[in-house]
């Protein structure tokens, strides 16, 4: 799929989210030297049961461990368990050039600008395994013919998430925003699959059910030449660096611009201009269906 769009929608939450990225510093005009900023964040999905209990007091595994007991008691056995694994990050790089560039404002005239370029990555993977076996056996008796279950099922699922950002955004010598350039490239996927082995016999007949059902999806998209000029120029980081709170929000009329001040926060009032570009989407899936016993219950196999 392939579309080219001029349009506020979509990409503009985008871009208004990368803007959030950008330090906060005292600014009232173009900086004389360049600054250079590394940043980010991670996340070790194994330490998502200890993260949990320190947040709502719940222990994973002293339920779990509750749960088998009341099994055993009530006259069967029960195990479960469950793994999380797997890393999230986001990694920001951050530069400015502050050589004069001209650009195309909204209107197609020239204008002279200094640029301040996020180069955004984040890498996200993360596995879940989880795991039932129960099973029970009646005492028998004389003559008797022998009852029991044996049931045991096994889940996985993955989930990988992968994004490169290079987002671009232009300042006037006021430093004032006056438009932005981006290119996305995404993939991401979701794996899940359940594997279930069932022994049931009882009445002197025994059924076997061993099935496995699993679904899978994926998602690429590549952005290119992602163009955002706005109607004026914002004086949002200006703003943001002289107040405790910044509120940006896009009105349709040009003599609407401004800036509103209420204590300690701004309001700042843009015509947001427009936003060209074209992108590229990819989507697949699988079902997967085996083993499913349908001649046991009177359907076509």
């Amino acid at each position: 799929m392939s579309v080219n769009k001029r349009t506020l929608s979509g990409l503009l939450v985008t871009l208004l989210m990368l803007m959030a990225l950008s330090p906060m510093t005292a600014v009232q005009a173009q900086p004389a030297e360049a600054s250079e900023f590394y940043y980010g964040v991670e996340y070790d999905w194994t330490s998502l049961d200890s993260d949990l209990q320190n947040v709502t007091g719940l222990d994973i595994q002293d339920l779990f461990v509750e749960i088998m007991n009341d099994a055993d008691d009530a006259g069967f056995n029960l195990d479960i368990g469950q793994l999380t694994t797997g890393s999230s990050n986001v990694y920001v790089h951050q530069t400015e050039d502050v050589t004069p560039q001209t650009i195309q404002d909204l209107d197609g005239n020239d204008i002279t600008v200094w640029s301040r370029t996020s180069d955004v990555v984040l890498r996200h993977g993360l596995l879940f395994n989880g795991i039932l076996l129960t099973d029970w056996t009646e005492d028998e008796t004389f003559g008797s013919d022998p009852i029991s279950f044996d049931i045991n099922v096994q889940s996985e699922f993955e989930n990988v998430l992968t994004v490169d950002i290079l987002y671009t955004e232009y300042l006037n010598d006021a430093y004032e925003l006056v438009g932005a350039d981006m290119d996305i490239d995404m993939s991401v996927s979701a794996d899940m699959s359940v594997g279930v082995d069932i022994a049931l016999e009882g009445g002197g007949e025994d059924l076997d059910i061993d099935f496995d059902m699993g679904v899978n999806f994926g998602y690429a998209m590549e952005s290119t030449d992602a163009v955002w000029r706005l109607g004026a120029p914002s004086p949002f980081y200006i703003e943001a660096s002289a107040n405790d709170a910044t509120s940006m929000s896009c009105v349709e009329d040009g003599e609407d611009t401004g800036v509103e001040d209420q204590w300690s926060t701004a309001y700042v009032y843009d015509d947001c201009g427009a936003i060209s570009g074209t992108y590229t989407g990819v989507a697949d899936y699988e079902v997967i269906f085996t083993g499913i016993p349908t001649e046991e219950f009177g359907l076509d196999s």
